[in-house]
């Protein structure tokens, strides 16, 4: 959910990412396709990015979507050592410059950047 509590993003077995408005409980014309069934969804702080990550054993992916238009922006690697950084929950946060977002995820062996 956004930090103003405005919109929801989900994602489901049916690998589509649904962004919602929560005042009126419908979902938004943007459509997000993700490639792969999404384990967990964030949105960035100021409501401009969606990041996703799924797995491909042994490999975690994250991808950075645009929330207004659903196009896909980045993606990269996070992992390939499923059992040293599987990643429990991501955040996406503003990096210490102010300039972009940093995204953090949990794991057993403790936080990755």
């Amino acid at each position: 959910m956004s930090n103003d509590e405005q919109t929801l993003v989900s994602g489901g077995e049916d690998k589509a990412i649904r962004v919602w408005d929560v005042a009126t409980r419908q979902a938004t014309p943007v459509s997000i396709d993700a490639p792969a069934f999404a384990s967990d969804v964030d949105i960035s702080p100021d409501r401009q990015f969606v990041v996703t990550v799924s797995y491909r054993q042994p490999i975690t992916f994250f991808k950075v979507w645009d929330l207004t238009t659903g196009e896909l922006q980045t993606q990269g690697r996070l992992s390939s050592s499923p059992e040293k950084h599987t990643l429990n929950n991501i955040v996406v946060s503003h990096d210490n410059a102010g300039d972009g977002v940093r995204i953090i995820g949990s794991t057993p062996n403790g936080l990755k950047f």
